[in-house]
Order: structure tokens, then C-alpha cells, then sequence
């Protein structure tokens, strides 16, 4: 949705990942800018992608975090070092206070790539390949065994 190259390249490592799968349709689906709140151009909480295991409903976000677009600060020549460190404070601020609400409100925990991690796609992807691959599938307790449970009075 955002045309990001980064984004992009992720999501061309996922669609690689789920046709080589055994099981593709087993693979959980790596949602791209989950948004909180709807569709609308304002949002509070976009993630830029999202796995929810299948099994556990526990969910991880991805954000990719390149400088370019999460803490450039223009207009320096015109600012002293003060404001500039203010404004690059003010900015950092922002961002980890999105990143903190994603997991106090709707508790997901987030997995953060800047600059330095985007200069490998297979790196990132290999991280996020981990979270595609769910080790164990959720088991019903037998009924018998609940039956047991229920019946279990203890000893005095």
C-alpha cells in the first residue's frame, strides 16, 4: 500500500516462502499496514506488517523504520544545535510512543528495523520467517480429561 521498496522486498521474500511451503495454505499470513482504527489517511496505529499465528492468536508487528521517513528533521541550516536536538528528541519521542501503544492497547509486541537492519531483506525476512512457522498447533482438552478435572476434589 505505501509502494515502500522495503515493504515491497519483504513482501516478495513472503510470497517466495509461501509457494515453496509443503503446506502454503498452513502459512500464516503476513498482513501489510494493519491499521487500527480503519482505513482513514489520518491513523494513530499502522503497523507495516503483522503476523497473527493461527494456532495461539498471538500476534507480532514489523515496523520498518528507515531515517529517511522516521526522524529526518529539515530546516537545520536555520537552527541551533539545541533546537535541533529538541526536534530530534520530539520525533523520537513520537515514534516509540506509536510503537508503546501497539503493545499497551492492543498487545502486540513489535520487532523494529532502522537503517543498518534494511540493508539486508533476507536477514529481516529470516527473523520474520520464525513467527511463519508455528512450532505447535493448539490441542482440544479430551473430553474424559475435563471430565477427570471437573470431578477432582481435594484431599484434607
Amino acid at each position: 500500500n505505501s509502494g515502500s521498496q522495503h515493504e515491497m522486498e519483504v513482501a516478495r521474500r513472503y510470497c517466495s516462502f509461501v509457494l515453496a511451503s509443503a503446506k502454503p495454505l498452513d502459512v500464516p499470513l503476513l498482513i501489510p499496514e494493519l491499521r487500527y482504527g480503519g482505513k482513514s489517511v489520518r491513523h494513530d496505529y499502522r503497523l507495516d506488517f503483522t503476523i497473527i499465528d493461527p494456532f495461539t492468536l498471538k500476534k507480532v508487528g514489523f515496523e520498518l523504520s528507515p531515517w529517511s521517513t522516521h526522524g529526518r528533521l529539515e530546516g537545520t541550516q536555520k537552527k541551533t544545535q539545541k533546537q535541533v536536538n529538541e526536534e530530534a528528541q520530539a520525533n523520537f519521542e513520537r515514534e516509540m510512543r506509536k510503537l508503546k501503544a501497539y503493545f499497551r492497547k492492543q498487545g502486540i509486541p513489535i520487532i523494529v528495523y532502522t537503517d543498518t537492519d534494511l540493508e539486508d531483506y533476507d536477514a529481516i525476512f529470516q527473523e520474520m520467517a520464525a513467527y511463519l512457522s508455528p512450532t505447535r498447533k493448539a490441542k482440544q482438552l479430551e473430553f474424559h480429561a475435563m471430565n477427570d478435572f471437573l470431578a477432582f476434589k481435594p484431599g484434607r
